[in-house]
């Protein structure tokens, strides 16, 4: 059975979730805290009978020049884990990682303490 992969500008994840390219996002590496990131690419792989094989996102992390690609399941919605992914007593460059996003971005967030004013892409997909 051969596998065939397609670029996507959105997807629904197995959860039921709707991610978008340029979906602001947190992601998880084993080893690592979650970190924020901006989705570049969605690919879906499927086998030709059309069972899903994989959904994988190419992301670009906040406060680094890297870019990994993670498995959907890896993501999870910036605004809505908010309050659970950000540690503010952490040091190093995870600030710079979270205030990437209010000198880096092409949309505006502000980060006030622990609390997120936002627009665009942060909050899920465009119609």
């Amino acid at each position: 059975m051969k596998v065939f992969s397609k670029n996507v500008s959105k997807c629904v994840t197995p959860d039921g979730r709707t991610i978008c390219v340029g979906d602001i996002v947190w992601a998880k590496i084993y080893g690592f805290p979650w970190w924020p990131a901006r989705i570049l690419t969605i690919t879906v792989s499927r086998k030709d009978n059309g069972l899903l094989v994989r959904q994988e996102a190419r992301i670009s992390w906040f406060g680094s020049p890297t870019t990994s690609f993670l498995a959907l399941s890896q993501l999870s919605p910036f605004l809505e884990n908010f309050q659970s992914r950000f540690n503010k007593k952490r040091k190093g460059l995870y600030p710079s990682g979270l205030w990437g996003l209010q000198f880096r971005s092409s949309f505006s967030v502000h980060l006030l303490s622990t609390q997120i004013i936002s627009s665009e892409k942060i909050g899920g997909c465009q119609p």
